[in-house]
């Protein structure tokens, strides 16, 4: 199809499901139009095999660019809106990120978080050629649980308030080899965000780069590890590292829950 698709509201673009081996390549000639809540490609089938090279652009709420369970390369740039989810990968492989994927704003009050990536069970990945760029609230990578793994060998921004280059939680595990950078427009941002034993460790080509008034490069709670080997710098008031355990505060990560579509695989974590 090289032609448009059209997706409606809470509707999906293309869906493998089944157990039968499955690969699916497809045209980058194809204009996808998705309405809120819409998701473009869907699988529930492990091995299933997708490379996507058709670029997403809507304004529309709480689209999910992917959602799979199989391996998975994206190639082409996403541009979502508000309270959307650029890649879930609900696998035990990896998911990965070569091309560049923007969202909008997360709504805290009703947990409807943009993310860029996101994960429980296995790995996903910001490629060197990869560009995540995230609104308010919003997360670049997620990962939360013990099988799950945040990967940036490439760019993150944070272009909003209190946006989150990496959320790691419940044992997760996050490494940096790439830019994680809050560009001085974005107050009470943070680079990484560590919590119950999960373990971040930003390798020596890793930046960490916060501008930003009352931002972190660090916030560890609940038996969070970081590890940094890397470069940080600091601008705009931002500070290294901010514990809660250490003293009174009314900052919290809290937590964060991700809805997966309608009859897909459940993903929420909470």
């Amino acid at each position: 199809n090289a032609g448009t698709l059209n997706v409606g509201a809470g509707s999906y673009g293309v869906v493998a499901i089944g157990n039968d081996s499955f690969t699916y390549n497809n045209n980058a000639a194809v204009n996808v139009n998705l309405g809120n809540g819409a998701t473009y490609f869907y699988s529930n089938n492990p091995t299933t095999n997708f490379t996507n090279n058709v670029a997403l652009n809507t304004t529309n709420k709480r689209v999910y660019g992917i959602s799979t369970v199989g391996t998975v390369t994206n190639a082409a740039n996403f541009t979502l809106g508000d309270e959307s989810v650029g890649v879930l990968y609900n696998g035990t492989g990896v998911a990965k990120n070569t091309a560049n994927i923007t969202v909008g704003n997360s709504d805290v009050e009703n947990e409807n978080y943009a993310i860029g990536m996101a994960t429980k069970t296995g790995t996903i990945e910001n490629d060197s050629t990869g560009t995540i760029t995230v609104g308010s609230s919003g997360i670049g990578l997620f990962a939360d649980g013990a099988n799950s793994k945040a990967i940036n060998r490439g760019t993150i921004n944070l272009n909003g308030d209190k946006a989150m280059g990496m959320y790691l939680d419940n044992g997760a595990q996050g490494i940096n080899y790439g830019t994680i950078i809050a560009n001085g427009t974005a107050k009470e941002a943070v680079g990484v965000a560590v919590q119950h034993h999960a373990t971040f460790i930003n390798e020596t080509t890793g930046i960490v780069d916060i501008n930003s008034e009352d931002g972190y490069a660090f916030f560890k709670a609940t038996g969070g590890t970081i590890v940094n080997k890397g470069t940080m710098r600091l601008a705009g008031g931002a500070k290294e590292t901010y514990d809660p355990t250490s003293k009174p505060t009314s900052k919290a990560t809290g937590s964060v829950k991700i809805n997966a579509p309608s009859g897909a695989t459940p993903a929420t974590t909470t």
